[in-house]
């Protein structure tokens, strides 16, 4: 017993409840109560001090005139008092309850009820010392010195507002946080907010779909370029037999990543075929036998990972063919190895996924979560770093709540970002997450950060500790032309045709885009495949098609206002059509992201983005030439 007695003096809970407890029998009586301490009108509790609240501003009406200012603001906190009194009494019922979900939500219940109520009591405090600076103006019997100005101040008010608080700190740090992350939550929510932006329609029907399986198809497409940079070389012929996990492709080529077979089977050909973003591209064709045989080189882990150096788990990272999940596809070996050349010291995992219709990433972190702080650990080894920031949007609640909770007191950050489109954009999650800025031309990693996908960091975690190359994506299927909107576990090279037929394209369907809506490529085939850039397949029909006309540009200037990255669309589209790439350059084109923000917000619908995507492309082609001719 005497035991049982420590250890609940020693925990946060009792003391949480104590001083919930202290504030609500305080409120009962009426001596204790603050706000009505003037005047000697001391008939009320804080329960009951509505009732008193005439007698209170009579009284500070004959001692200061005009008073009406501070009688409206003295409503509003009384107001919210009783508010933050209920929730106080609600979380101290909760608090002893044995179901331990109910308990969660009593402690939340007092958290945000001490946080209102002492927000309440400060403003209190310092309306009441305005209030005695007035009386003392003003000739007020009460204040008639200087020093009362201060010492007049109700007691009960201060010891109020110091218990709140202390309830506050105290239940804030029950819950998890730190100080330190309680000054970081402040902060960001103050200040780290990226300039331009817009507000799109998210449109994110399939959030709540769990992630389905979809069976391979009998014939496998594997372009040889699935990334920025070189593209790969074929290991294999045709007639050969490969098997799942096997490479089949590769190149000495720095930045570039080897591909590997998804199913087991034999090589048809080695031929141009249908490729989602290059039109056509070179690609080996196999023949599922669907027997789904493993290479001998698959699954090789290495559950202690911390045994192993910086190169050796970089070379697993590349051998597993690891690019950015994100859409840039960019090698995640070559990020690796220049971030830890500019030594970086912060790491940011990418959760934004701010284009509308996608969901993929935000069902990973659901169904996934042990795999994503899994590779998180990893990276953090690697670049040496005890923390690491999540950035995620504030429209993802349930993902949310399962970040909080895989992250407790394992040095990462969950950051709650607002949703406005291009949240996800390297740059602007940087300024949203660190208030770092990327000046123009250079790298994150030119600022102290590396940011990576959250399927990215997953397929990192399978590479190194489970010992599988990249053979799967998580595919969002979603618009009104299909009949069954899914997420789905994709093996590479499945071409679309397959993907579709399970969810059911409709006949009315008149786009098909890969990825999202903002920034995803238009399809011209359904024969070509699922890559490692492949995020989503979205069907649209024609009233959601927009095939308008070129107008006029009415010089509004809200493409000006929308870009993330503070460039003038307008003139640059202008000197686009005039073929003028040295004025675009000038205007700095190269730094266009491409998000599409410009042509969103153009009442003219001028397609802004494709003379973006235009004036970008000829200003580093130029940039190349002026190279080398030096």
């Amino acid at each position: 017993m005497k035991t049982k007695i420590i250890s609940q003096l020693k925990s946060r809970r009792f003391y949480i409840r104590l001083m919930s407890a202290a504030i609500l029998i305080m409120s009962f009586i009426p001596f204790c109560n603050p706000i009505t301490e003037y005047g000697g009108v001391q008939n009320s509790s804080l329960i009951t001090v509505m009732k008193s609240m005439g007698s209170v501003i009579q009284y500070f009406s004959t001692e200061i005139p005009r008073f009406s200012a501070y009688s409206n603001v003295l409503f509003i906190m009384v107001i919210l008092l009783y508010v933050s009194l209920i929730g106080i009494l609600f979380g101290f019922l909760l608090s002893f309850s044995h179901d331990e979900s109910y308990r969660g939500h009593g402690q939340n219940s007092i958290l945000y009820s001490a946080a209102v109520m002492t927000v309440v009591f400060i403003v209190l405090c310092i309306l009441y010392f305005n209030i005695n600076i007035a009386m003392y103006r003003f000739g007020s019997v009460a204040v008639y010195r200087k020093l009362l100005i201060i010492f007049r101040m109700p007691p009960f008010l201060i010891l109020f507002t110091v218990i709140s608080a202390a309830v506050l700190v105290l239940s804030a740090l029950e819950r998890g946080f730190s100080l330190s992350d309680i000054k970081y939550r402040i902060k960001s929510s103050l200040a780290h907010r990226f300039k331009g932006g817009v507000h799109v329609p998210y449109n994110k029907v399939t959030s709540k779909m769990a992630i389905e399986t979809l069976p391979p198809a009998k014939i496998m497409v594997y372009p040889l370029s699935q990334h920025i940079g070189a593209a790969c070389d074929s290991l294999v012929k045709a007639g050969d037999t490969v098997k799942i996990g096997q490479k089949i492709a590769d190149t000495d080529a720095f930045v570039s990543a080897p591909i590997h077979a998804t199913v087991s089977g034999k090589v048809t050909k080695i031929d141009y075929m249908p490729h989602p973003t290059l039109n056509s591209a070179p690609a080996i064709v196999v023949e599922n036998d669907f027997e789904d045989s493993e290479h001998e080189s698959l699954k090789k882990t290495h559950a202690d990972y911390k045994a192993l150096s910086t190169e050796e788990l970089i070379s697993i990272i590349r051998e597993a063919g690891i690019t950015g999940m994100g859409g840039a596809s960019f090698p995640t070996h070559v990020k690796i190895q220049s971030a830890l050349k500019d030594n970086i010291d912060t790491l940011i995992i990418n959760a934004a996924e701010c284009e509308p219709y996608l969901s993929n990433d935000n069902r990973v972190i659901l169904e996934n979560c042990d795999e994503l702080i899994g590779g998180i650990d990893i990276l953090r080894h690697i670049f040496g770093l005890k923390n690491a920031y999540i950035g995620i949007e504030a429209n993802k609640p349930q993902a949310i709540k399962v970040l909080n909770k895989a992250t407790h007191k394992t040095g990462i950050r969950v950051v709650v970002l607002r949703a406005k489109y291009p949240q996800g954009g390297e740059k602007q999650l940087i300024k949203a997450v660190c208030n770092r800025t990327v000046p123009s031309g250079k790298l994150p990693s030119n600022v102290g950060c590396s940011i990576f996908n959250v399927d990215t960091a997953a397929a990192i975690y399978r590479a190194v500790v489970l010992g599988l190359p990249v053979m799967r994506r998580i595919v969002t299927v979603a618009g009104s032309g299909v009949e069954k909107p899914c997420n789905l576990n994709v093996r590479l090279g499945t071409p679309f045709s397959n993907i579709l037929e399970a969810c059911g394209l409709k006949e009315q369907t008149k786009k098909i885009v890969m990825g999202g809506p903002m920034m995803g490529i238009s399809q011209y085939s359904l024969d070509a495949p699922v890559i490692k850039g492949t995020s989503g397949l979205l069907c649209f029909t024609e009233n959601e098609v927009e095939s308008e006309k070129d107008a006029a540009c009415i010089r509004c200037g809200g493409c000006v206002s929308a870009c993330p990255m503070n460039l003038t669309p307008n003139y640059i589209a202008m000197h686009t059509k005039l073929r003028d790439f040295e004025a675009c350059e000038k205007l700095n084109a190269a730094d266009c992201i491409e998000c599409g923000c410009c042509s969103f917000t153009c009442p003219a619908k001028i397609p802004l983005v494709q003379y973006m995507r235009l004036a970008k492309q000829n200003v580093i082609e130029n940039r190349k030439r002026q190279v080398t001719k030096k």
